[in-house]
């Protein structure tokens, strides 16, 4: 599915497009979520640029994600996304920078993508301005992402106490645990522990995006308040 927004005063607005027409100048970012039918290349068309396949962002090696194409930045990090309520994955979204424009090709829904699509798309919304650029808007979704991982965090302790407290803090005369109860908490905790070391992959993943984007020469990258805002969220990651 391909989804068009432009710069509509202090918000984003979605842009309709009829099949075989030109991109209109004013889109400001192209969402690519899970392309079919050729999505990929309307947007290839479109643009000039390459667009990334599924197999090209899930096999990417580490040392390879972050690299310059045809005068486009292209960045791929690994962000968790919920299969359903009790079983989040990580996912690679590539985010590429190509002019003043932003492209995020994507597979799967992290709830940061819907937060601020939901937010920035509302008037008054404090996030988008007049001056908003591509890297604006992934700054944007940055900071959704972290705000989204901070929260799920908070959660995954809470479970971790309350596994930890029926252990080490019952009553005197609770029941005994069985064998089945140890079981089921110790399966719980090495859940969560799990579940961490993705969060830790995906922090991890966004920190080193935000080095290089710090590193490289993006005009838009160099006005001094997005330094200050990507130094902020260095802060966030780690």
């Amino acid at each position: 599915m391909i989804t068009l927004y432009s710069l509509s005063g202090d918000h984003l607005e979605q842009v309709e497009v009829e099949p075989g027409t030109p991109l209109p100048e004013n889109v400001i970012w192209i969402d690519l979520f899970a392309p079919g039918d050729n999505e990929d290349s309307i947007v290839e068309a479109w643009t000039g640029i390459s667009i990334p396949t599924r197999e090209d962002m899930t096999e990417i090696e580490e040392s390879s994600r972050f690299y310059m194409e045809t005068g486009a930045q292209y960045l791929t990090v690994p962000i968790l996304h919920a299969v359903d309520l009790d079983h989040r994955e990580l996912a690679p979204v590539t985010f590429i920078l190509h002019g003043s424009r932003l492209i995020t090709v994507r597979y799967a829904n992290p709830k940061s993508f819907t937060t601020y699509i939901l937010r920035s798309t509302k008037p008054g919304n404090g996030l988008i301005s007049a001056k908003c650029s591509g890297l604006s808007i992934m700054l944007g979704i940055t900071e959704a992402t972290t705000n989204r991982l901070a929260d799920i965090l908070e959660g995954v302790a809470g479970k971790i106490d309350a596994a930890s407290h029926s252990i080490y803090r019952r009553q005197p005369k609770a029941r005994p645990m069985t064998t089945q109860d140890f079981r089921h908490i110790l399966t719980q905790i090495g859940g969560q522990g799990t579940f961490l070391s993705r969060m830790r992959e995906s922090l991890a993943g966004i920190s080193r995006m935000l080095v290089y984007l710090s590193a490289t020469s993006n005009p838009a990258s160099g006005k001094k308040e997005t330094r200050s805002w990507i130094k902020s969220l260095e802060r966030d990651t780690q």
